[in-house]
């Protein structure tokens, strides 16, 4: 018998070592207008894109910068256009168009700054002449070739910028339009009414205040806290407000209260003490019939309008080990 020939193989091998993930916090949350996909900022300036249509599985991501301190988060769209086609849509790797909106950050840098989901950089960056950004808001109804949004500044003062078609040849980022008159305390919030016509801020002074949205006139202003009183010298935070459908305004405060106002004379409707800390975050439906609040103490509770002869209540649920910061829903409609 001849001798056995072995043959000897190389193996290649790989030596891996896993750390553990540990994620920061959202500090905001916005979906697109359709809400199939959802832009979330993280603390340490981390941008991510979700698939909420699939699977919620990050789509792609845009990594923090060093001293970024994210604070709100916007789309910008336009309905009336061939804007959703424009090459500065987010796309797909197919170059399918998978998001039609623009998206805005802002943040305690004092930068209003544009994103480019393709190149994952900034696609334009504007100062806000105010300071400290402390929240964004987009009108709901855009005109044809041109939106408007507000931002709310350390300064006190809420400022209005535009954001132009660029597919028709606007400029890229937003354009400083107008102050309103700046008021002795920072301004925290800042939501537009359904009908584009009025905004409505609130500043650390627990002052709301209702603006003309074209004059940049007041309105009215409340002075918030239980029963539309508060301590003296006491320091009340509104820290989020909606304006919902009906013209029903809802602001969340530092105090845990969630209070719903007249929108047309600023008189309270309704208050509630469900939370035991700050209230950050507020949230409703599409039709504006549910409203949802979370805040430090991390509980999420659900407010929902009954009819004549219902019982009246909320609902509430536990979260997390954290506050929650964020809260996101679709633009409430008409």
């Amino acid at each position: 018998m001849g001798a056995l020939k072995m043959e000897q193989k190389t193996m290649a091998l790989h030596r891996a070592r896993f750390v553990d993930w540990a994620p920061t916090a959202i500090v905001a949350i916005a979906p697109t207008m359709d809400g199939a996909y959802v832009a979330v900022a993280r603390e340490d300036g981390t941008i991510e894109l979700y698939d909420a249509a699939g699977h919620w599985t990050c789509d792609r991501r845009i990594p923090g910068a060093e001293g970024a301190s994210i604070t709100s988060i916007i789309w910008c769209y336009f309905p009336k256009s061939e804007a959703a086609r424009s090459v500065h849509s987010v796309r797909s790797e197919e170059g399918s168009v998978i998001a039609d909106s623009r998206m805005f950050t802002a943040g305690l840098d004092a930068r209003i700054v544009e994103w480019d989901w393709n190149t994952l950089s900034p696609r334009a960056s504007s100062e806000s002449y105010g300071g400290p950004v402390w929240k964004l808001a987009a009108e709901p109804i855009p005109k044809e070739n041109e939106q408007r949004l507000v931002a709310a500044c350390d300064d006190g003062t809420v400022r209005l910028y535009t954001v132009e078609d660029t597919h028709v040849g606007g400029a890229p980022g937003v354009h400083y339009k107008r102050s309103f008159n700046t008021i002795r305390s920072r301004m925290l919030s800042a939501a537009w009414t359904a009908d584009s016509k009025c905004i409505v801020s609130g500043a650390a002074d627990g002052t709301i205040h209702l603006w003309n949205a074209d004059s940049g006139n007041q309105l009215f202003r409340i002075t918030a806290g239980t029963g539309g009183t508060r301590a003296p010298n006491a320091e009340l935070c509104i820290w989020s407000l909606l304006a919902l459908s009906d013209g029903t305004l809802v602001s969340g405060d530092s105090s845990g209260h969630v209070q719903f106002w007249d929108g047309n004379h600023g008189t309270l409707l309704h208050s509630f003490h469900q939370h035991q800390a700050g209230v950050l975050a507020l949230s409703a439906n599409p039709a504006g019939d549910a409203v949802f609040a979370s805040g430090i103490d991390h509980q999420v509770t659900l407010f929902k309008r009954v009819k004549e002869g219902e019982e009246a209540g909320t609902e509430g649920g536990g979260g997390g080990g954290g506050p929650t910061k964020a809260a996101g829903g679709r633009p409430v409609q008409r």
